[in-house]
């Protein structure tokens, strides 16, 4: 995009001098035709060949004009494809920093998800490891603390949490697991 406006602002300087060359070689050609004519009315015309050099001067004005408006159409045109690129820029960037905003986001999630994963992972193996210290198997489906004790003869338990305080159901696992009656 920069490439573009430096090529186009290149252009623009190009058109720049090249009007300024042509309004340099105008005014000379105006000059040089301004005394001729006033040489002619103060000496009078004289022949046909002075007619037609008046004729052929002419036509290089006229075409000298319309040069200048090709040129200034030109200058116009490169113009208006500077403001285009320059506006069409300014929206690239404004969509540049709405994408790196998202970019920053997505990670910030990603690095949330990841955490996640290793707490879960963390708590998965808490509960691995305390499952094989204490050869208690929870069902985790239920609403009760419910499961098997492994021991010599496994045993199933439950309890309703809303009848007991978690040290009862503590009390009553470690009970369970080492045959003591409660």
């Amino acid at each position: 995009m920069e490439e573009l406006t430096e090529t186009l602002e290149l252009i623009n300087e190009r058109v720049n001098n090249n009007l300024m060359n042509f309004m340099f070689n105008l005014d000379e050609q105006c000059e040089s035709k301004i005394n001729f004519l006033l040489d002619v009315l103060t000496n009078g015309l004289r022949e046909d060949p002075l007619d037609q050099l008046v004729s052929t001067e002419l036509d290089h004005y006229e075409a000298s004009c319309l040069e200048y408006e090709q040129l200034q159409k030109m200058l116009n045109n490169v113009e208006t494809s500077i403001e285009e690129l320059k506006r069409m820029q300014s929206e690239k960037q404004k969509e540049l920093v709405s994408l790196q905003r998202n970019h920053k986001e997505l990670k910030k999630k990603i690095e949330s998800i990841t955490k996640q994963k290793e707490q879960i992972q963390n708590k998965r193996d808490q509960i691995l490891a305390f499952k094989i210290l204490t050869g208690i198997d929870f069902n985790y489906k239920s609403k009760k603390v419910e499961g098997i004790i492994t021991k010599s003869v496994p045993k199933a338990f439950s309890f309703n949490p809303d009848k007991l305080t978690q040290e009862e159901i503590a009390k009553k696992l470690w009970n369970l697991k080492f045959n003591k009656e409660s």
